[in-house]
């Protein structure tokens, strides 16, 4: 029947993805073709799928371009993450942090902000519970925020105020990121921006908070930065 040759293609394709580990070294157009075949199986075996993305990204046979504030993903692989955390997102947050907890590094670095922001704060908020521990893991892989404070980070600031390897991970997650231009530009628009958190009754206080201190230690980097680019001629 139409349905039972459909299921059978569909199963093929699927053992085609799942043999892409007797298979390194893949790059350009035979890659692009394995990320369409692998985003053909997504909707049956969603979670075998994402354990292979990550076993390649962690042995290195897979590059994922993250999206920074205000850029977004436009590489095959990265639109294939994405595809698989939108499909099941509990399930998808759960083989994120199990790796993490178990130490990969390569991970956090390829995925850090842009995967969090995929997943519904809540799912993450109940994951953290009240274990700081946890809380910790969350502040060193999420985005602080982009226009607005991400809500995931607002609850930590809130859940577990005055913690300072939480608050200084956020802190190393705003200044992080390329730019071009004047550092002083950089750093008045980064002042601004928290300034706008701090003043948004909407916000809530632990996220105020921090918001002001970092403000306050980026005034002062303007202030250096400044004296700089007028010893140099800017």
């Amino acid at each position: 029947s139409p349905d039972a040759t459909t299921e059978g293609l569909a199963d093929l394709l699927h053992e085609v993805v799942m043999r892409r580990r007797e298979f390194p070294g893949l790059s350009g157009h035979d890659e692009w073709q394995w990320t369409q075949l692998a985003g053909g199986s997504i909707a049956n075996h969603p979670g075998e799928v994402l354990d292979m993305v990550f076993d390649l990204i962690e042995s290195r046979e897979l590059m994922v371009v993250g999206m920074s504030r205000g850029f977004n993903i436009t590489d095959t692989s990265g639109q294939l993450v994405l595809a698989l955390v939108r499909a099941n997102p509990q399930a998808a947050w759960a083989a994120y942090v199990q790796r993490v907890e178990a130490g990969s590094w390569i991970l956090p670095m390829q995925l850090r902000g842009w995967f969090a922001r995929e997943i519904p704060p809540d799912v993450i908020t109940e994951w953290v519970g009240s274990s700081l521990d946890r809380a910790r893991l969350v502040a060193s892989v999420i985005s602080v925020g982009d226009e607005r404070p991400s809500a995931v980070a607002e609850t930590l600031l809130d859940r577990f105020a005055g913690d300072d390897e939480i608050e200084g991970s956020l802190y190393g997650e705003f200044l992080s990121g390329a730019w071009t231009g004047p550092e002083s530009a950089r750093l008045t628009r980064q002042i601004e921006l928290l300034e706008g958190w701090r003043e948004d009754a909407t916000v809530g206080p632990g996220m105020r908070a921090w918001a002001a201190t970092v403000a306050t230690h980026l005034i002062e980097q303007r202030r250096h930065a400044l004296e700089r680019e007028a010893e140099r001629g800017y």
